[in-house]
């Protein structure tokens, strides 16, 4: 009789057992960083709105030029140092990126993608997925929708 309650017991516990440490994997897998936060707004809406289409964005880079010590005193060569140091800046922290988007290129994902020195980013043109894939790099600090502004409203035409 003590042997059958011990196969009770275990055959109760065992369940019991399995149910718990399902619940801690589901916490622990679901405490994994969501890295939609790194989306603007619009490019999360464009995202939900039409998950399949092809999706224009920009990816802004964590690093940025260094433009605040030894610049040179004239105005010529400051400007030339800024330059200089931006696209140093660009070139060396896109590097590995860049090498993503080609891999993601060559298998169809990406559709095409233009660096962008002046402000450390990278536009891109790509299927709906790669926005949240590139959010979770370390190197990647925002992303956000490209699209098209028209500041000025264009004149209105008068009938004559």
């Amino acid at each position: 009789m003590t042997k059958r309650a011990g196969l009770l017991s275990l055959a109760f516990l065992l369940p019991l057992l399995m149910i718990v440490l399902l619940f801690h994997v589901s916490r622990v897998g679901s405490q994994a960083p969501d890295n939609r936060e790194k989306l603007d707004k619009a490019l999360q809406e464009r995202l939900d709105e039409a998950p399949r289409a092809a999706t224009p964005f920009i990816v802004h880079l964590e690093a940025q030029a260094d433009l605040t010590h030894s610049l040179p005193a004239n105005r010529v060569e400051r400007r030339a140092a800024v330059v200089s140091r931006l696209q140093e800046t660009a070139n060396t922290s896109q590097q590995d990126l860049r090498s993503q988007l080609e891999r993601l290129q060559a298998e169809g994902a990406v559709f095409t993608f233009r660096p962008l020195w002046i402000i450390n980013a990278i536009v891109v043109e790509a299927q709906s997925h790669v926005p949240l894939l590139l959010a979770q790099r370390a190197d990647v600090a925002r992303i956000a929708l490209d699209s098209r502004q028209q500041y000025v409203s264009p004149p209105e035409l008068q009938p004559q």
